[in-house]
């Protein structure tokens, strides 16, 4: 199964009130367990499937990885 998840899509705070363990570094195991699932796709014999898989979805993945991150970083020093 693969999570997708669009920070730049949910604007305000309150989906954190709802999604609480996400916030707090939950989603980086989700993240980085849907990238390892698709990087088995870079071999596919079809070219189309190893471009889908990381033209879209693994260069998606490591931003979003990145932003959350990010994200964490800033909870860890009181920003957030």
């Amino acid at each position: 199964m693969v999570v997708l998840y669009f920070p730049y899509l949910i604007q305000g705070q309150t989906h954190c009130s709802a999604l609480k363990a996400l916030c707090l570094g939950a989603l980086i195991r989700y993240l980085e367990s849907d990238k390892s699932a698709l990087t088995l796709l870079l071999e596919h014999c079809n070219h189309h499937v190893r471009n889908w898989a990381r033209d879209y979805y693994i260069t998606y993945l490591d931003k979003a990885i990145a932003y959350e991150s990010m994200r964490d970083d800033e909870h860890d020093l009181g920003i957030y």
